[in-house]
Order: structure tokens, then C-alpha cells, then sequence
């Protein structure tokens, strides 16, 4: 007996809510002289498994149902009756619908469904799963059973959240140069009280997203550093260099499953430029030529529930140098970003398109 599970029609990337799941499970290689006993099963789950540690112990995965859905599978539900077979070969049809909220009853609150998702480190993994899962029983003098399972993938809208579109990291001049701290515009009295403390200037980066901060998937999203340098510092304190950029997106993902949160990162390089660049001016913008553009392939919509939360954050790291010195500081700028999936593709209509002759002609329709 052999089992083969196919989908009538499945979407161009993910399933999305309210859409259906229809099928033919075809059973080949087994005339039944007794009906079998077919069941499917739609479900979906969220799990959370832990890296067994060096002495060997394994506490076992935590697994949060989010729907499940069964049915049996009988000769009325059958495009063919059961005792009818092509090439010995029996087909029986089924159909389910993705949900739109969780129904779980081990929980009183509803979420709305998570994207399928994949993520490990070396402590945990995290995974979010759909699948259809059916399963036939052979009845006779011996039970025989077997199980066919396909995975299906899944995705959602992103919860719009108002999110900053730049952050500026400073680094003191004197950490850079210390050789440059004497900006103090003169010579104070040390006994006298309520003065303003000695002048400190600082360098400047700017990270800038576009707004909103959203990073499409297969759609580029311009990424803007600056560096402000003030004035003082650019004309006597020689001058100021960028040996390094590097900008990284990190996915965040944490679930509340058992009785503490698990929580996995994952780093994904977008460019390294190593050089050195003259700052020459107050404001400078870092050309980042093919990197001025960051992609999202492959990544989760960005996802918050108290079950499940999915972030992602860009963060860029710029090494500065006072000349062409060996030691250099590094200045962190970070921005949380929104995961989305593109809008869907228009599609052609067949409805007539209508046209208007003139003023005072009536509306046409155009075949």
C-alpha cells in the first residue's frame, strides 16, 4: 500500500488566512475487501525544543497548538467509490480552511496565526508548523496502518507599529584622539562654582530608514549613514577617517512556552566595507554604492503575541580613526525594522473596461 498526497492548487510563496486546503490523498497498490478506515488531520503548532546539553539530558520539546482540525475520509467523500479503482488505485478528496485565529483549548486568549518559521541557535529551536496529516488503516486478521504528512507554508500580515526612522550613536573626541581634549574655550577659576563644565564635542553616526521603516521581501530598502562631525573637530584636530562599515539584520525570536521564555537570535551579514575615507565636511554621507540597498530574502513577517514574538533589527557598526591610525573605535547605531511580504500581483480583470465619448453621450462599454 503506498500513499500519495497532492494539492489541488497551491499559492506562488505562502497560504495566507481564510485561504483553502484541498487535496486528493490516492491510495495505490491495495484492493481492500473491507472499507479502510481514513482520517485527516489539519493542524498547526508552535514548538520549542532544547539542545540536549553535554551530560546527556533532554527535557523534551513544549508544543502550543494553535488549531487542529479532523475528518474521515469515507465513500461518500470520494470522488470514486471506494471499491472502484484506476490502475488499482483509489482517490479520496478532502478540504479544509485555514483559520484566521488560533482555536486552541488549552487556551482561553486567541492569536492571530504566526509565520511558518525555522529558527535554531545552539541552545534551542523554535519552529512554527502547518501540515496535513492523513493516515490509513488496512482492517483484517492483521491492523496495518500508514501515514503520509506534507508541511504547509504559511504566512500573515505584519502588525504596523510606529517605529523611529534614524538613531544617532555619539563617540567622544577624547576616545578617538586623546591627544585632541582641549576644548575648553579658555582658562577657568577651579574655586569658583556654577560654571558649565569643559566643552566635550563628539562625533556622530546616523542611521536612517525610510518611513516607515519597512524591509519588503525581494524588494531593496535604502539604508542612509551619516557622519556629523563638528566643526571645531574638523578644523583642528587633523583629520577623521572611516576604515569600516558593517551593517547586519538580526532576527529575533521569542516564545512563551513552559515556564520560561526561549529566546533565539540569528545574524544575517549585509556588508562589510573595509577602507579609509577623509571625513571632509560637517555632515557627511557614506556612499555605500551596491550596499546603499538592503534585501530580506527568505525572512518572517514581523510577529508580536504574548505566545510568539518575531522582530528584526538592522544594526550598523562604523570604525573611526583619528588619521591614519592603527587604533580605531567603533560607534553601534541600531534600528528595529518591519518584516512585510510584498503586495500581492495584480492580476488582469475580465470585467469591460468603460469609456466616455463626450459630455453628453452616455457611458459606453468597450469589449
Amino acid at each position: 500500500m503506498k500513499l500519495a498526497l497532492s494539492l489541488d492548487s497551491t499559492p506562488k510563496t505562502s497560504f495566507r488566512p481564510r485561504d483553502p486546503v484541498s487535496g486528493t490523498l490516492e491510495i495505490w497498490g491495495c484492493t481492500f475487501k473491507k472499507p479502510p478506515v481514513i482520517s485527516a488531520t489539519f493542524r498547526g503548532k508552535v514548538e520549542v525544543r532544547v539542545t540536549p546539553q553535554a551530560t546527556g539530558s533532554y527535557p523534551g520539546p513544549s508544543t502550543f497548538m494553535l488549531f487542529e482540525q479532523s475528518k474521515a475520509l469515507s465513500s461518500t467523500e470520494s470522488k470514486f467509490p471506494i471499491n472502484k479503482t484506476d490502475g488499482n488505485k483509489t482517490c479520496h478528496p478532502f478540504e479544509f480552511e485555514f483559520p484566521s485565529l488560533s482555536q486552541s483549548s488549552s487556551s482561553v486568549e486567541s492569536y492571530h496565526l504566526p509565520p511558518s518559521l525555522d529558527i535554531r541557535d545552539s541552545r534551542f529551536r523554535i519552529r512554527v508548523i502547518y501540515s496535513i496529516s492523513i493516515t490509513v488503516e488496512r482492517r483484517g486478521w492483521k491492523l496495518a496502518r500508514k501515514r503520509v504528512t506534507q508541511e504547509l507554508p504559511f504566512t500573515c500580515g505584519s502588525h504596523i507599529t510606529d517605529l523611529p526612522t534614524s538613531y544617532t550613536a555619539s563617540l567622544p573626541i577624547t576616545k578617538l584622539c586623546p591627544r585632541c581634549g582641549n576644548f575648553d574655550g579658555g582658562l577657568r577659576d577651579p574655586n569658583r562654582h556654577g560654571w558649565l563644565p569643559s566643552y566635550s564635542p563628539s562625533l556622530q553616526v546616523e542611521l536612517t530608514l525610510p518611513q516607515p521603516p519597512v524591509l519588503a521581501q525581494g524588494c531593496a530598502t535604502p539604508v542612509r549613514l551619516v557622519v556629523h562631525t563638528p566643526p571645531d573637530v574638523l578644523h583642528s584636530s587633523g583629520e577623521v577617517h572611516i576604515r569600516s562599515v558593517d551593517i547586519d539584520l538580526e532576527t529575533s525570536v521569542t516564545a512563551h512556552l513552559g515556564p520560561h521564555p526561549r529566546h533565539v537570535l540569528e545574524t544575517r551579514q549585509g556588508c562589510s566595507i573595509n577602507g579609509s575615507v577623509n571625513v571632509d565636511c560637517e555632515h557627511f554621507q557614506l556612499d555605500l554604492g551596491a550596499w546603499s540597498s538592503f534585501f530580506a530574502p527568505g525572512l518572517c513577517p514581523t510577529y508580536r503575541s504574548d505566545l510568539l514574538q518575531i522582530s528584526h533589527t538592522i544594526h550598523a557598526t562604523v570604525g573611526l580613526s583619528h588619521d591614519n591610525s592603527d587604533a580605531i573605535q567603533c560607534v553601534d547605531a541600531s534600528l528595529e525594522t518591519l518584516v512585510m511580504d510584498p503586495p500581492p500581483a495584480y492580476e488582469a480583470s475580465d470585467c469591460p473596461r468603460v469609456s466616455v465619448a463626450s459630455e453628453d453621450s452616455s457611458l459606453s462599454t468597450v469589449s
